[in-house]
């Protein structure tokens, strides 16, 4: 899941980009996954549009063939989270905003302990 959003923000951004990851708790929800850059985003109108597959908005611009925000959707749909895409505050670029329930993420935080 965040291999794919990373590797969006680099494909779609142009270089000098700025890309930010932050992990946190978000609400008494979970914990919440986010990926910000400044790149070209991703218009109001069109947002819902990217989690179908192979829809690219511009075919021209970045590599790939669609897949990547619907495979991201998935992951975060079999885990039971919610995931938004929205406008920084700083106005260019995109937020992509991964909540996911605090349940779920003990018992995978769990599966990495050492036993």
């Amino acid at each position: 899941m965040l291999n794919n959003l990373i590797d969006n923000a680099l494909s779609y951004c142009p270089d000098g980009s700025r890309i930010t990851i932050r992990v946190g708790e978000a609400t008494a929800r979970g914990v919440c996954v986010q990926v910000e850059d400044n790149g070209p985003g991703i218009p109001e109108h069109r947002r819902d549009d990217v989690f179908d597959r192979f829809v690219r908005l511009d075919p021209g611009v970045g590599r790939g063939c669609g897949l990547g925000l619907p495979i991201v959707q998935e992951i975060v749909r079999v885990h039971h989270g919610e995931i938004r895409l929205a406008a920084p505050a700083t106005g260019s670029g995109l937020v992509v905003r991964i909540e996911l329930p605090r349940s779920q993420t003990e018992r995978l935080a769990g599966a990495f302990q050492p036993s």
